[in-house]
């Protein structure tokens, strides 16, 4: 389906059964967007399911509004899918993926092979949960989860290790780690380049001292590639 920007409330009463006419707030019964930031500057995008807040920052209070579902949440810039119900699901890192069924909520990493973003096909090597990279079949992401099969539930100092000693290796070969016999593609935070390089060195140490995740309660999903588990 093409994309369409939205400017003003009306135009989405039918998309999330509510009423409403130009300028006014937009509500349903368990959603509210403010008419003002509607009919304003920004705009929205609506593709599909999914509305796409536009002119925002990611991570801070969005002027689109606030649920009055029970849990009062505040809604954030981003990407917004919008379920049968007509109530929208959150996307907190704006990657296109519900958080309901995102294996790293807070961090940007989109499904492979989406072309929304122009993210590439999953390659031989790779492994999935629920289209996204996880290469050690965890259910956490590789770019938020720097826990390689170590103890403990935090990442530490072992782990470090292993993802320094991998550096500049092959990301498709099974030559790292310290002991130079494990699978690289674990240690390919980024999912860019052909080798293991500084930035996921850099991602690996920004999530030191800090479990993996956060992932999705259903986490992990469905599996795809050489490290899923045998059935």
């Amino acid at each position: 389906m093409g994309r369409t920007t939205i400017g003003f409330a009306i135009a989405l009463c039918a998309l999330l059964g509510a009423s409403g006419a130009v300028g006014d707030d937009l509500v349903s019964e368990n959603f509210r967007l403010r008419g003002a930031t509607l009919s304003g500057g920004g705009g929205l995008d609506l593709q599909g399911t999914t509305i796409r807040a536009t002119g925002t920052t990611i991570g801070q209070s969005s002027p689109l509004g606030t649920s009055t579902s029970p849990s009062g949440v505040t809604l954030h810039s981003g990407f917004w899918h919008v379920a049968g119900s007509g109530e929208p699901q959150l996307d907190s890192d704006a990657d296109g993926v519900p958080d309901q069924l995102d294996n790293c909520v807070d961090h940007f990493n989109p499904r492979l092979g989406d072309p929304d973003f122009g993210t590439p096909a999953r390659l031989a090597f790779q492994t999935t949960t629920g289209g996204q990279l996880d290469d050690d079949a965890d259910g956490f992401g590789n770019v938020c989860d720097a826990k390689f099969g170590t103890g403990g539930t935090i990442v530490g100092g072992i782990d470090l290790s292993l993802q320094i000693a991998s550096f500049n290796k092959d990301r498709s070969g099974n030559d790292c780690g310290t002991t130079g016999d494990l699978p690289c593609a674990q240690f390919d935070l980024d999912n860019a380049g052909i080798f293991i390089g500084g930035v996921d060195v850099n991602l690996a140490r920004q999530l030191f001292n800090a479990a993996p995740g956060p992932k999705c309660a259903l986490c992990p999903l469905a599996c795809e590639g050489v490290q899923c588990p045998a059935e």
